[in-house]
């Protein structure tokens, strides 16, 4: 059985004289972005992703426990599919695509659910006010360690 791939991660590209930040996009399927939005979110999964994101977001950032308030994920309506994740910094975060998002909220996903609308090929997921090496890295492990948690998850 071949195994499909879920998702793509693109090369960092480091900030040059045009592009004033660290540009890191990442691809999910979307027939898995699907499965992902319509798996609600466990509370023990939701709270066990909170705790993994805050440990990694400790181990690339020299922090204090106050500067943690802020959750490492953010989910689309009580759903598996990632909404954003966000790292210390000026509102730094790698977050759903606004073009997707209609997609998976209210209105448009009841129109993809019944096939009302054209199923992207991919779900993009782009960067935002990303300034650091050190929040483009952090920002690629947590979306990994989401990606792959659901993808765990939605196999079972």
């Amino acid at each position: 059985m071949e195994e499909k791939f879920i998702y793509e991660v693109s090369p960092l590209v480091p900030p040059s004289k045009s592009i004033y930040i660290w540009n890191v996009f990442m691809r999910l399927d979307s027939d898995f972005a699907k499965k992902a939005r319509n798996t609600p979110l466990d509370e023990k999964v939701h709270k066990r992703l909170q705790e993994m994101g805050q440990l990694l977001i400790g181990g690339f950032f020299n922090t204090k426990e106050d500067d943690l308030i802020r959750p490492a994920y953010s989910f689309m309506e009580n759903s598996l599919l990632l909404h954003y994740t966000q790292v210390p910094g000026d509102a730094c975060d790698l977050g759903l695509d606004y073009t997707c998002q209609n997609d998976f909220f209210n209105e448009g996903w009841e129109k993809l659910k019944k096939g009302e609308l054209l199923s992207r090929i991919s779900v993009n997921y782009t960067p935002h006010n990303v300034d650091t090496s050190t929040q483009a890295f952090c920002l690629m492990s947590l979306w990994l360690q989401w990606a792959n948690t659901a993808k765990v998850i939605t196999d079972l």
